[in-house]
């Protein structure tokens, strides 16, 4: 079993509404649905599916279906406008009233040189994103996300039977964003490839029909001092790719020069062109190697990656974590007498990490406090299931951030052990984004203890505590608490 794109959304937006909710309705909840699904709580993932395939027969509304349909025709409305683009681009470059030859500069410049510019460009966004944020290309997936949030904006009927709730509607861009960031960013670049398939496309087709049935003279002009031996070498690396599949492929250095064309004499400067024609082979061949191939290439490799995200997702921030600890209590027949009274949507929804399986840490003695080194050990292995792979010291020094990321290996989570009232300030959130630029899902969890006669306990203001760390909006970020 594993997510579809349909079924991730309703996910998402079922937890923004749940952090409106009681805890004691939601374990009521919880406990409900169990009861119909109860062979389907093996693991974790195979739950959180069951779970919101057996929600959605009952509650709703649902933004899935609707929100993919939107998708689905912006990605249709990139074709077409690809398609008529593609169209009147060829009709341009092969203008021709029969007083001048067709110039392949241009063609050559657009169809070549810009196409390799634009797919090392994407080639380079890609590969750097995570050192360079901010390189050219963004406003295309500003533009995305803003045409997303209006579509939302104006369906208030997709989150709530009742009166429109912006915050609902906040809580489930902002998991959206901090959850699934390379899907969404996947998608955004899968539509705008569609775009230029449909372009490179409609563009060969149209220059093939256009060369059969029209007679052209090409030639090259310019007003830069290019010489036939320099333009030869330039386009022979053009051709590089394709010129073995036939010598059409590969214009002549002869060829060249009998097309160089004057625009003051109206004529070709070394007299008569001798088979101009054959420069339609190359041309095509240049639309469809460096145009139609890179995007299409691009574009499977966004498609796999999508379908590859969605097949192996499982979720692991805290409010899932909650979902699944609610589950599993449900299972065991747990039961808590302390109800909670609901609560408004928070900033970002904070919830226990689950107990069952075993977990490994690195464990951060946070600035001043003084606990037993093996005493709290045990405590978070007895408590949560966490092993402490590695045990260190933190005062919030620069060069702290650089020993915990020393440390630190993916699967990993980062316990700050601290005084109960010393809540995390900016040293912790440089640690935070120095984490997330390496390990963006890695948890980071607080553990306010104090020592007491009967041991170590949890203590300080958990009100307090809860909005100190909704404030940074991180879906990996927690408070440990009392079982």
């Amino acid at each position: 079993m594993s997510f579809d794109l349909v079924t991730l959304i309703d996910y998402e937006a079922q937890l923004a509404r749940d952090g409106t909710a009681a805890v004691d309705t939601l374990r009521k909840r919880e406990g409900e649905i169990h009861s119909r699904i109860p062979s389907k709580l093996s693991d974790k993932k195979t739950a959180l599916l069951a779970w919101i395939r057996e929600l959605k027969l009952r509650e709703g509304p649902w933004p899935g279906v609707s929100l993919v349909r939107g998708y689905e025709s912006f990605v249709f409305v990139l074709f077409l406008l690809g398609f008529f683009s593609g169209v009147g681009s060829i009709q341009v470059f092969l203008r021709y009233d029969g007083t001048e030859p067709v110039n392949v500069i241009p063609i050559i410049a657009f169809y070549g040189f810009l196409q390799i510019l634009l797919v090392l460009w994407y080639l380079l966004k890609s590969s750097v994103a995570r050192l360079f944020r901010r390189l050219p290309g963004g406003a295309l997936i500003a533009l995305l996300r803003d045409l997303g949030a209006r579509f939302l904006a104006r369906r208030p009927h997709l989150f709530s039977t009742q009166n429109f709730d912006s915050r609902i509607q906040a809580v489930f861009l902002q998991r959206l964003k901090d959850v699934h960031s390379s899907l969404l960013l996947a998608k955004a670049w899968q539509s705008f490839q569609v775009f230029g398939l449909s372009f490179h496309l409609a563009s060969l087709g149209t220059f093939l029909l256009m060369i059969a049935f029209n007679d052209y003279t090409f030639a090259w002009r310019t007003t830069l001092q290019l010489e036939a031996g320099l333009f030869h070498q330039i386009v022979s690396t053009l051709s590089l790719p394709f010129a073995w599949l036939s010598e059409l492929l590969h214009p002549s250095l002869s060829l060249i020069e009998s097309s160089q064309f004057d625009r003051f004499q109206k004529g070709f400067i070394r007299g008569e062109a001798v088979a101009t024609k054959d420069w339609w082979p190359f041309l095509a061949a240049l639309i469809a190697v460096y145009g139609l191939v890179p995007r299409f290439l691009i574009w499977s490799w966004l498609k796999s990656y999508s379908y590859r995200y969605l097949r192996a997702y499982s979720p692991g921030d805290f409010q899932s974590e909650a979902l699944w600890q609610r589950l599993s209590e449900a299972q065991s027949g747990w039961t808590t007498q302390t109800l909670e009274a609901p609560r408004a949507v928070p900033e970002q929804a904070l919830a226990e990490v689950g107990r069952s399986e075993e977990k490994s840490c690195v464990l951060i003695a946070w600035r001043d406090i003084d606990l037993p080194k093996d005493t709290v050990k045990d405590f978070l292995k007895n408590r949560f299931n966490f092993t402490a792979r590695v045990y260190m010291d933190a005062k919030g020094l620069a060069k702290d951030d650089a020993l915990i990321l020393e440390h630190l290996k993916a699967g990993d989570s980062l316990v700050f052990v601290t005084d109960p009232f010393e809540l995390p300030g900016e040293a912790i959130d440089k640690i935070r984004i120095s984490i997330r630029a390496k390990y963006p899902k890695a948890l980071l969890l607080f553990a306010p203890l104090e020592k007491s006669e009967a041991g170590l306990n949890f203590s300080g203001d958990k009100t307090a505590w809860q909005h100190a760390l909704k404030i940074y909006r991180d879906p990996y970020l927690g408070l440990l608490e009392n079982a």
